[in-house]
C-alpha cells in the first residue's frame, strides 16, 4: 500500500464494476453506499475506488483508496489480491512487494493465495503493462542504462536508419497497431507474425515509398488512438510520456525516409 494507502490489483478476468464494488463492500463490511467512484466522491464517501476495464492483458484494474477502511481490511496490495483471486477464481497481479523497482518485474498471486515472481505475465506481454513503474524515483543515469539494456532493434529502415526501443514499446506499439492493419496491408502479416512469436524486428530496410507511407499511416494512427486513451490506458502511467516519444520519432523517421523516396 502507498503512503497514500491507495491498494492496487489488476485481475486477469473481466469482473464487472458493479459486482467488484458488492465484494469490496462485503470484504471492508460496510454498505456499498459508504464506497463510491474516485471522480463521484464527496466528503461523506467512506472508500473511494477507481475502476478500470481494459480490452486486452489483464482486463481489469481496482484501486481502492483505503486509508479509512475498517478493521480487518487489507492493508497492502498483496492482502487484496489474494483475496480477490480466491474470490473471482482467477490470476491477480501487483507490483513486487520488496520494493523492487525493476519496472519488469511483477508478482503474479493465484486463487489458492500463492505467490510467483514473474517478469511478463502471461497475457500481458504484448500490452503495455511494461512501462517504467519507478520512473519517477530512479535517478535518470540509472534509467538510462536500463533502457539501453533492453533496447532492441524493431524497425530496420532504409539508408541505414532504424528505430530501437525498448521491448515494452516495441510490443505496445504492435499491440496498439492491429486496429488499423488493413492500412497497412505490406507490414500487416509481419506485425501478427512478432506478436505471435514474441519478437521485435521488422526488415523494412528494401521498403519503397509505397510501404512507407502505410508505415506512416499506421504510426500516425497508433499515436491519434494513443493520445486519445490518455495516460490511464497504460498500466504504468508514468512511461506515457516516454511511450509517445517513441512513436512520434518513428514517425519523424518514416516521414522522412517517404519523402526522400519521392
Amino acid at each position: 500500500m502507498s503512503q497514500s494507502g491507495i491498494l492496487v490489483v489488476h485481475l486477469r478476468g473481466h469482473i464487472p464494476e458493479h459486482v467488484m464494488r458488492d465484494e469490496l463492500a462485503r470484504m471492508l463490511g460496510i454498505p456499498t453506499e459508504d464506497l463510491s467512484p474516485l471522480e463521484a466522491a464527496t466528503q461523506s464517501t467512506r472508500v473511494p475506488y477507481q475502476y478500470t476495464p481494459h480490452s486486452r492483458g489483464f482486463l481489469t484494474t481496482i484501486e481502492v483508496y483505503a486509508g479509512n477502511a475498517p478493521d480487518p481490511a487489507p492493508r497492502s496490495d498483496l492482502g487484496l489480491a489474494q483475496h480477490l483471486a480466491r474470490r473471482f477464481a482467477q490470476d491477480a497481479l501487483i507490483p513486487p512487494i520488496d520494493g523492487d523497482p525493476n519496472p519488469y518485474h511483477w508478482l503474479l498471486v493465484r486463487p489458492d493465495g500463492a505467490t510467483v515472481g514473474v517478469t511478463q505475465a502471461p497475457r500481458m506481454k504484448w500490452t503495455r503493462k511494461m512501462a517504467l513503474s519507478s520512473a519517477r524515483a530512479r535517478p535518470r543515469a540509472e534509467r538510462e542504462r536500463n533502457d539501453e539494456i533492453e533496447n532492441k532493434m524493431s524497425f530496420l529502415l532504409p539508408r541505414g536508419k532504424h528505430w530501437s526501443v525498448a521491448n515494452w514499446i516495441s510490443h505496445g506499439f504492435f499491440a496498439d497497431a492491429q486496429p488499423f492493419l488493413t492500412e497497412a496491408p505490406s507490414i500487416a502479416d509481419d506485425i501478427k507474425f512478432c506478436i505471435a512469436t514474441e519478437t521485435d524486428t521488422i526488415d523494412l530496410r528494401s521498403a519503397d515509398q509505397a510501404i512507407l507511407t502505410q508505415v506512416l499511416i499506421l504510426v500516425n494512427n497508433v499515436i491519434a488512438a494513443t493520445l486519445k486513451a490518455g495516460p490511464r490506458s497504460l498500466f504504468r502511467t508514468e512511461a506515457f510520456p516516454t511511450y509517445v516519444r517513441q512513436l512520434e520519432q518513428l514517425r519523424d523517421i518514416v516521414s522522412e525516409l517517404a519523402k526522400e523516396s519521392a
